[in-house]
């Protein structure tokens, strides 16, 4: 379901309904939580939903030397998120969605519109390639101006292979590219490796370019899953320097369903028979 984040049309590549839930305890006492679905409709496509919150948790503003000036300082963002995807053709994919932004800074309010979209193209079995624009639209700045959000660019690549008794590995790199605040557009890259074993356990790990005067540990990140009948559990670690670190524990349910039935997506119009 990340396909809601980074790229709607990898919607269609699911084979069944699914429900996922993310907690992340990062850096700084900032916490951050989602909830997301995704609903497959035979000759539809699928539809999927998604809701974040961040809470920075409280703070001081002000300063202790001037009576009365110190106050307790909170912030926190919700995002809900609404897509669609559907194959054009067994190799082609596309999606779109919409988000909903509202923010909140010490009782300042800002809210705002953005619109998703990306295909996602399989030019031989195991490979993705992905294109997605996101955060087309604008923010209110706290009710007084309307800016621009960040305009990303994602550009990203999937390699899938080694399928057999002893497992498969999937390797990955994102791309990505949001205009600073300086004339020209420098790409983040991202890149990561998954091994599953048996699709009963698997072992993670990534790293992210930051530009950070941190630790050249920051941007690394491992993790592992665990599967059991349709729930998947994940565990992941980054280390933040002297900032702290971050873990991220998330479970995901595929809700299969009772029936034999075409199921869009890697495999469209492939038959298979579904069992809880």
């Amino acid at each position: 379901l990340g396909a809601l984040e980074h790229n709607p049309a990898g919607l269609a590549q699911l084979s069944n309904s699914q429900v996922s839930a993310m907690y992340v305890r990062w850096i700084s006492d900032i916490q951050f939580a989602s909830l997301a679905g995704a609903h497959v409709v035979p000759a539809l496509g699928t539809v999927g939903f998604g809701w974040k919150m961040v809470d920075l948790g409280g703070g001081l503003l002000g300063s202790p030397k001037i009576e009365g000036s110190v106050k307790d300082l909170t912030a926190s963002s919700h995002l809900l998120t609404g897509a669609w995807s559907r194959a054009l053709r067994e190799d082609l994919f596309v999606g779109g969605g919409a988000e909903i932004l509202s923010e909140d800074i010490a009782g300042s309010a800002a809210a705002g519109f953005a619109l998703n979209g990306g295909v996602l193209y399989t030019p031989v079995h195991g490979l993705n390639l992905g294109l997605a624009a996101l955060n087309v639209g604008t923010v209110a700045a706290f009710e007084a101006t309307k800016n621009g959000l960040p305009l990303t660019v994602k550009l990203s690549g999937a390699w899938k292979g080694l399928e057999g008794d002893f497992g498969q590995i999937v390797a990955s790199a994102d791309f990505t590219w949001v205009p600073p605040a300086q004339d020209g557009w420098a790409p983040a890259t991202a890149i990561g490796v998954e091994y599953w074993g048996r699709r009963y356990f698997a072992v993670r790990a990534g790293y992210a370019s930051t530009d950070t005067d941190l630790s050249q540990l920051v941007g690394l990140s491992a993790g592992v899953g665990a599967r059991w009948r349709s729930l998947r559990f994940d565990l992941a670690y980054a280390p933040f320097s002297g900032l702290g670190q971050a873990i991220r524990g998330a479970v995901n349910w595929e809700i299969w369903p009772l029936v034999t039935m075409p199921v869009p997506g890697s495999a469209v119009g492939e038959l298979r028979t579904l069992t809880g």
